[in-house]
C-alpha cells in the first residue's frame, strides 16, 4: 500500500507542475514581443528603402528634362517645312542645340511619325542628349487642311472595308 501512496503523491505533484506550466510567463511574452518587434522593424525598413529606390529610379533625370525641352521646341514648329529645316536654340544644361526633323505619314490618318536629330553645338556636359529620337504625332497643328484630312479618312475607311471583306471569306 505504501507504494500506491507514493505513486498517488507523485501523480499529484506532476499535475500541479503541469497546471503551473500551462501558460507563458511574463518574461517569455516580453521576449516574444521583442523578437517580433525587431523582425517587424527590419521588414518595414527594407520595404521603405525599396520604395525610396523605386521613386528615385522613376524620377526624371536632367537628360529627360532636356530631351522633353527639345521635343517641345520641335513641336512648336509652325509647319512641316520649318520642322524639316530645323532650328537652333539654347537649353539649360546642354548649351546650344541644333535640331532637324523628318516627318513620315503613317497608314493611320492624322498620325505622323517624327524622327528628330539633335546635335549639341556647345556644351559643358557634351553627349547628355540622345542624338535621335522618334515620336508619333497625332493631329499636329500644321495639319489643319480639311481637304487632305477628309481624303485620308476616306482612303483609310476604304482600306478597312477591304480588309473586312477579305476576312469574311474565311470560315
Amino acid at each position: 500500500m505504501q507504494s500506491f501512496r507514493y505513486s498517488q503523491n507523485r501523480g499529484k505533484h506532476t499535475s500541479r507542475y503541469r497546471q503551473r506550466k500551462q501558460g507563458m510567463t511574463l518574461v517569455e511574452v516580453i521576449l516574444a514581443l521583442a523578437i517580433f518587434a525587431m523582425a517587424a522593424i527590419t521588414l518595414s525598413q527594407s520595404f521603405i528603402s525599396g520604395m525610396n529606390i523605386m521613386l528615385m529610379l522613376q524620377a526624371p533625370s536632367k537628360t529627360d528634362w532636356e530631351q522633353n525641352f527639345v521635343l517641345n521646341e520641335v513641336l512648336l514648329a509652325a509647319n512641316e517645312d520649318t520642322l524639316e529645316k530645323g532650328d537652333k536654340f539654347m537649353t539649360f544644361q546642354s548649351g546650344e542645340v541644333e535640331w532637324k526633323g523628318e516627318i513620315e505619314k503613317t497608314s493611320i490618318p492624322d498620325l505622323f511619325m517624327l524622327d528628330a536629330t539633335v546635335e549639341q553645338l556647345s556644351s559643358v556636359n557634351r553627349n547628355e542628349l540622345p542624338p535621335t529620337f522618334r515620336r508619333f504625332l497625332f493631329r499636329p497643328t500644321w495639319t489643319t487642311e480639311q481637304a487632305d484630312r477628309t481624303e485620308a479618312l476616306e482612303e483609310f475607311q476604304k482600306t478597312l472595308l477591304d480588309e473586312r471583306s477579305k476576312m469574311s471569306h474565311y470560315p
